[in-house]
């Protein structure tokens, strides 16, 4: 009398595109519903459920699948319940190890919703066929969504998120129709005032959106954005109503959108970025130092601090005095700029500096006061020492600028 055959032990696998509920004919929940009713007609025997929402597109992506080839290699289950091929595998690496498992033995059956994969070799083919149909589909979505995007951008429309100034606007009425980019009233007179303000008025970017910051200006979620997207803002010619696709192609496109600066516009502020960006490297805070001297020895100073209690003190001091070479005492940093503000002023300030003076006195604004907004600015040197402390490079570059002679004596900066 021959053994009776052990029944087979199944372990569901249910998946979904990683990130949509509605990308999938069915969801991982009602996989796993149709699934059991299947098991309870069929009378399977179910041991383990893993479900995942991730691709299947790449190999080694999916904890889930590693997951269910482990419980295979250990035994622990000898067949596989799933919804469809492709919930198993999209691509060949992933494929080739079910195979690979089924030609040893160790996996004895895949089991979808209306077929059934056994250690056979038409079988084992056709389970190949559709595997690699579901790579054919993918890699065709992509050609087809690249294909789309392409002419989208021939048409005018950008693929892709829409800059700050701009917002989307979708016909309710009709659903096929495609959404449109329409101009954002509120933003884009801010990003229109502030691309004026550096390209005809030189003022730089750090100012120009302190300034429109507190005009109120924000994201679409309604924060206050960061300095370094301004910045790529900035360099975004969709403003202008142009924009390459793909980037970097040099493929430009017109758009159909409405242009909220000219390209002039636009190209003086470049121009203006450029210019402030050759002096950025010498505009530092380690530029005061090497034109400053020590009185003593003439050595360059450096900047160091130190940890008192729970506060952190700065000061500059003589580069010998920190090898024990020199005896010039330190100066708190604050001290040292409040100095050197009042040699500066003694000697004349550049033009720029004077006009931007001028026209922070005549707005009565504090859009320079943005990191310290207890600071006075009311007379020349109190201007002066805070563009020093706070202001962008091309301020500090102005102002340093042919500075020579003056040096850090008995703690105090003199010339």
């Amino acid at each position: 009398m021959k053994n009776q055959e052990k029944p087979l032990r199944y372990c569901l696998y249910a998946r979904k595109s990683s990130e949509s509920e509605d990308r999938q004919s069915a969801s991982i929940d009602a996989q796993i519903s149709e699934l059991k009713k299947l098991s309870e007609k069929q009378n399977l025997n179910i041991v383990y459920v893993i479900e995942e929402s991730k691709s299947a597109k790449s190999v080694g992506k999916r904890e889930g699948f590693e997951n269910l080839l482990y419980g295979v290699r250990e035994k622990e289950w000898d067949s596989i319940l799933t919804w469809a091929p492709d919930r198993l595998s999209r691509n060949a690496g992933d494929m080739g190890k079910l195979i690979d498992m089924m030609d040893t033995g160790k996996l004895k059956e895949i089991r979808t919703i209306d077929q059934v994969f056994g250690n056979k070799p038409d079988e084992k083919f056709l389970l190949m066929i559709l595997c690699s149909q579901a790579k054919l589909e993918n890699d065709n979505r992509g050609k087809n969504v690249k294909r789309g995007m392409a002419a989208m951008a021939r048409s005018g429309r950008k693929p892709g998120k829409t800059p700050i100034g701009y917002k989307l606007w979708r016909d309710p009425y009709d659903f096929t129709a495609p959404s449109k980019v329409q101009v954002d009233p509120e933003r884009a007179a801010l990003i229109k005032e502030m691309f004026k303000m550096i390209g005809d008025h030189q003022w730089s970017a750090k100012d120009a959106f302190d300034h429109i910051v507190e005009k109120g200006f924000t994201n679409r979620k309604g924060k206050v954005p960061a300095l370094s997207t301004i910045y790529i803002l900035l360099k975004e010619p969709f403003y202008y109503g142009e924009f390459e696709y793909p980037k970097g192609s040099g493929n430009w496109h017109k758009g159909v959108h409405k242009p909220i600066i000219s390209k002039a516009l636009y190209e003086r502020v470049q121009t203006v970025m450029d210019q402030n960006n050759t002096k950025k490297d010498i505009g530092g805070l380690s530029y005061y130092f090497k034109r400053i001297r020590c009185n003593s020895c003439h050595s360059t100073l450096v900047r160091t601090s130190s940890i008192r209690g729970n506060k952190r003190h700065t000061y500059v001091k003589c580069y010998k005095a920190s090898c024990g070479k020199c005896d010039e005492k330190p100066i708190r940093i604050k001290d040292f700029f409040d100095g050197l503000a009042q040699v500066l002023v003694s000697r004349g300030l550049h033009e720029k500096i004077k006009r931007r003076m001028e026209r922070f006195h005549k707005q009565q604004s504090d859009y320079f006061l943005t990191l310290d907004p207890d600071y006075e600015c009311g007379t020349e040197v109190q201007f002066i020492n805070y563009l020093l402390m706070y202001g962008n490079r091309f301020d500090r570059f102005l102002l340093m600028e042919n500075q020579d002679g003056i040096a850090l004596s008995g703690k105090r900066i003199i010339q």
